[in-house]
């Protein structure tokens, strides 16, 4: 049977109660196209240890698989259905268990990633998979809610954009008021999938 709570305190203190795979599973069905598609964007704002994320992201890398051509490409598509998967959860335990086990779920499936496909792939998942209150719109340590926005290019690298979780919000889940900008590379410069 399916462990749904972690302590009482947590039920009564957070209201913390987990779904089940099964109810997991014929909700995620509700919306079974929207989900499958790589880049549909999708945010949990309260995604307890990940079980509605794992389901998703096994349905978007299922259309990876379909989709894909050679190694370099299924690389590319696999981060960009992973940069469009976001959770907020208000425990810290849960948000670094759920980033694990996304991180394993595509490991498990692409073993011959590279070690900057891993690297990258663990950096989306720590900015995407976040400690905060979306009703309070805050962080762990009370700052405004960040979220990013990927671009994961052919070329080999990845753009992210920090946008306030207000702004993001209030524009309807758009936003161009980027706080911040960093760029990764998730590839060798001599491996570009395009010139």
């Amino acid at each position: 049977m399916e462990k749904q709570i972690k302590s009482k305190s947590r039920v009564s203190d957070f209201g913390e109660v987990f779904t089940a795979r099964k109810q997991v599973c014929d909700m995620v069905g509700l919306v079974d196209r929207e989900v499958r598609n790589i880049t549909t964007t999708v945010l949990e704002p309260a995604c307890g240890n990940g079980n509605f994320l794992t389901e998703i992201l096994a349905r978007k890398l299922e259309s990876v698989v379909a989709v894909s051509g050679d190694h370099l490409e299924t690389e590319w598509l696999v981060l960009k259905a992973v940069s469009s998967i976001y959770g907020v959860d208000i425990q810290q335990d849960n948000t670094v268990e759920c980033r694990d086990r996304l991180f394993k779920q595509v490991m498990k499936r692409f073993r011959d990633g590279s070690v900057l496909f891993a690297k990258t792939l663990r950096t989306i998942l720590e900015k995407n998979i976040i400690c905060g209150d979306t009703l309070t719109m805050t962080d762990e340590k009370s700052a405004p809610l960040t979220i990013p926005e990927w671009e994961i290019r052919e070329n080999g690298t990845a753009v992210r954009k920090d946008v306030l979780f207000s702004d993001m919000i209030a524009n309807g889940g758009i936003s161009t008021n980027y706080i911040r900008r960093y760029y990764y590379r998730w590839m060798p410069e001599e491996k570009r999938l395009t010139a």
